[in-house]
């Protein structure tokens, strides 16, 4: 009984195996009879229903029909990004400013992808890069600050935080920095300040 159960569970997974493979092999061959614009949709679609790592060889292939585009680059960024390869998505929004070095989500999204590789140095200057180039992305700065007091590097995130003193929870939390790092002085005005704007 026990060879013959045996050849069952092998005969069974050579099954599920063949299977898997037919259905590879027939995504492959509809995503050469469908158009680029398709296939970078259908990334798209499974990158906004968080299945990043399922959204990356449609992102990959779109990227890769569409050479001279930056769509197709941004959104693989962000699918290797959300699926966690953040050095593969240094390389997809280095690409991405390669087509268009004015593109602040390229430069916000190379930050976060080397400020999640544990580079704070390397992502300084892109986020604030991508602040220059858009605005509304000033306030992403705030996560290298963030980080870096996360790693214990109060001094470092006490400086970015400086840059926003118009903003109270920023403010708030560089006078208790302050306040912690022995320099009452300095940081009670904050407090204050941020207490009075909220």
């Amino acid at each position: 009984i026990l060879p013959w159960a045996i050849a069952g569970v092998i005969g069974i997974a050579l099954v599920n195996l063949a299977v898997s493979f037919s259905l590879a092999l027939y995504v492959a061959l509809q995503s050469r009879r469908v158009g680029s614009a398709q296939i970078l949709r259908l990334g798209m679609v499974l990158l906004r229903r968080k299945q990043a790592r399922d959204a990356v060889p449609h992102l990959e292939a779109a990227a890769a029909a569409k050479t001279a585009e930056l769509r197709p680059r941004l959104h693989l960024g962000d699918a290797l990004f959300e699926a966690g390869d953040f050095a593969a998505a240094e390389r997809a929004y280095r690409a991405a400013l390669d087509l268009d070095p004015k593109s602040a989500r390229a430069e916000l999204g190379l930050a976060r992808a080397l400020l999640r590789e544990d580079r704070f140095e390397d992502s300084e200057p892109h986020f604030r890069r991508a602040a220059e180039l858009d605005p509304a992305s000033r306030d992403a700065v705030l996560e290298l600050g963030a980080a870096y007091e996360q790693r214990g590097r109060r001094a470092a995130a006490i400086a970015i935080y400086q840059q926003f003193p118009e903003n109270p929870a920023v403010r708030e939390r560089l006078g208790q920095l302050l306040v912690e790092e022995g320099r009452p002085a300095e940081g009670i005005p904050h407090l204050e300040a941020a207490v009075r704007n909220s």
